[in-house]
């Protein structure tokens, strides 16, 4: 039987079982919480014994423990994510586009209403014909675009106290260079601030960087196949009396 004789060989079986057990959660998709369950009976020899540790002293109270933080941090996620979508935020919310859209697309393309043909009115979609030549536009009035930044910032804000910083190894200043385990993690959700979180990043997303981020928006809503390759995508094309305007533009 080996045994574990100093706080080096502990780190180091630590950092070997939790990438055998990161081997399971990735590479075989196996939940923590499935994986917990399963490591209450006794497969736990069977796991040992496949990795050549099973000749280890106290290695069960080692998987124990890795087994029994991956389940914690998979428990305080599916909090979270339930909590997330109980309160219906996540989702970039903006009005549907309208009359008022259609005409601005009518002066500024000088063309007729009735040239002004609706795609998708829900994600500001239009055709437009203009001499014979069609173009497909997106269009978001200044209010769009300011009820679109509002609805990022409290996605962004449930995004951040979702967030752990993970203190797990800090250097503490050894002549070793070595970093010393103290298996704390920080829930950004008990530190934030909402309020002051909200200025801050309201103050961030300038009017540019959240049209840039419109833009991307935009483009993401098509295929995500692994194989797709967009042909065109919509680039933005100009400000003409406080509303915003993309173009679909071919990829050359």
């Amino acid at each position: 039987m080996r045994k574990i004789t100093n706080a080096e060989e502990v780190n180091q079986f630590y950092d070997i079982v939790n990438e055998y057990v990161d081997e399971y959660i990735i590479k075989y998709k196996v939940k923590p919480s499935n994986l917990k369950r399963y490591f209450n009976s006794d497969r736990v020899d069977i796991f040992l014994k496949k990795y050549n540790i099973d000749d280890v002293e106290n290695i069960k109270t080692v998987v124990r423990d890795v087994i029994e933080d991956r389940y914690n941090a998979e428990k305080d996620n599916i909090i979270k994510f339930e909590s997330f979508i109980n309160e219906d935020m996540g989702n970039v919310q903006i009005d549907e586009s309208g009359v008022s859209h259609e005409r601005i697309l009518s002066d500024l393309y000088h063309t007729s209403i009735g040239h002004i043909e609706a795609i998708n009115i829900k994600d500001h979609k239009y055709k437009v014909t203009d001499l014979n030549k069609k173009l497909n536009v997106v269009i978001y009035s200044k209010k769009d675009v300011q009820d679109f930044k509002n609805s990022l910032i409290s996605i962004m804000l449930k995004e951040i106290k979702l967030k752990k910083i993970d203190l797990g190894e800090i250097n503490v200043g050894l002549e070793s260079n070595r970093l010393v385990k103290t298996g704390v993690k920080v829930i950004l959700d008990n530190l934030i601030d909402d309020e002051k979180m909200k200025n801050y990043l309201s103050d961030v997303l300038i009017e540019g960087k959240v049209l840039l981020i419109i833009k991307d928006f935009i483009n993401s809503k098509k295929s995500t196949s692994y194989n797709y390759k967009p042909t065109s995508i919509y680039n933005y094309k100009e400000e003409y009396k406080e509303y915003h305007i993309w173009e679909l533009t071919k990829l050359v």
